[in-house]
């Protein structure tokens, strides 16, 4: 189904254009967002530190079904300009981050997918 990338609102196939903007639909949400910065800047938040590679994909994989744009951020990416020293498993831990229009919402299905992991591994 196609969407409007200005209002994110799905629409029945068949409509060429968003009735509220006069935009032309595409056919993801993902067009919109592929122009994000490689790193993300204050506009993006973290949600959850994760040190599983496959967890880290599962996230990944939920946030964009669910239209929530997602960057993975490496432990070298979290420390830039800091000197502290930080452990193996700090290190190689990854931050899941997303715009910050997008928090809640990401908090909610992270919530839903870790349960009662998701006090350790996110409300950041």
């Amino acid at each position: 189904m196609p969407f409007c990338p200005t209002c994110r609102i799905e629409y029945l196939s068949g409509v060429p254009t968003c009735p509220d903007c006069s935009e032309g639909l595409i056919d993801s949400l993902s067009e919109v967002y592929a122009f994000a910065a490689v790193l993300p800047d204050d506009g993006w938040v973290g949600v959850c530190n994760l040190s599983s590679e496959i967890m880290t994909n599962l996230v990944k994989g939920a946030l964009d079904t669910n239209n929530i744009p997602s960057v993975i951020a490496p432990a070298a990416f979290r420390e830039l300009g800091r000197n502290e020293s930080r452990p193996t498993s700090a290190r190689t831990a990854r931050t899941v981050m997303v715009p910050k229009e997008f928090q809640n919402e990401a908090s909610l299905i992270l919530e839903s997918m870790l349960g009662d992991g998701f006090a350790e591994h996110g409300a950041m």
